[in-house]
């Protein structure tokens, strides 16, 4: 157990700060880079859900509320300057939440069939 709460932290802390640089870079810049963090949220919550042996929920779930508070911290640390942007927040949170949810999900789904051949493959012959 000791190893999966130091896996979900480590889920945790990579889904919450990886939001972080958008915030400090201006809002022009931003723009186009919009999508960067889903591809590194699922690497990580595949690679997790791998080195945890299957259990992929507790990675999902740990993004998902991570994100949620990395974008609410990130931002009371690094307010937008346009109050109009900054009104828009718990939907933006959310929409955010959702995707990577979803994206989460796909990839320890995937890390999870990749690894039930091997599981199952381990107890035959012992």
């Amino acid at each position: 157990m000791r190893r999966d709460a130091l896996l979900i932290v480590l889920a945790a802390a990579g889904s919450a700060l990886c939001w972080w640089p958008f915030f400090i870079i201006g809002t022009p810049d931003r723009s186009s880079l919009w999508f960067l963090p889903y591809p590194f949220i699922a690497l990580l919550a595949g690679f997790l859900t791998f080195m945890s042996g299957g259990r992929w929920l507790r990675f999902v779930v740990a993004s998902s509320i991570a994100t949620f508070v990395g974008i609410f911290v990130g931002r009371a640390i690094w307010p937008d300057e346009d109050g109009i942007a900054q009104s828009f927040l718990l939907f933006g949170a959310g929409m955010a939440t959702l995707v990577v949810a979803l994206v989460s999900i796909f990839a320890g789904l995937v890390a999870w069939l990749l690894l039930k051949p091997r599981r199952h493959s381990m107890h035959g012959d012992i």
